[in-house]
């Protein structure tokens, strides 16, 4: 039976926490801009349709 190289494993670990913790934080960035993105559209839409009442009384 092989004997397992547990420092190798380790440093395995290591390695697929960092790329999954700096994944995981630009993941979250990219998120907050999407959203913040979308609710400016909306408040744009909001807005031009608030100027088109406003114009039509």
């Amino acid at each position: 039976m092989k004997k397992i190289n547990w420092k190798n494993v380790i440093e395995s670990i290591k390695t697929i926490t960092i790329v999954a913790l700096i994944a995981s934080v630009v993941g979250f960035g990219l998120g907050v801009k999407y959203q913040e993105s979308k609710n400016s559209q909306l408040e744009t839409r909001i807005s031009e349709q608030i100027q088109q009442l406003k114009a039509v009384k």
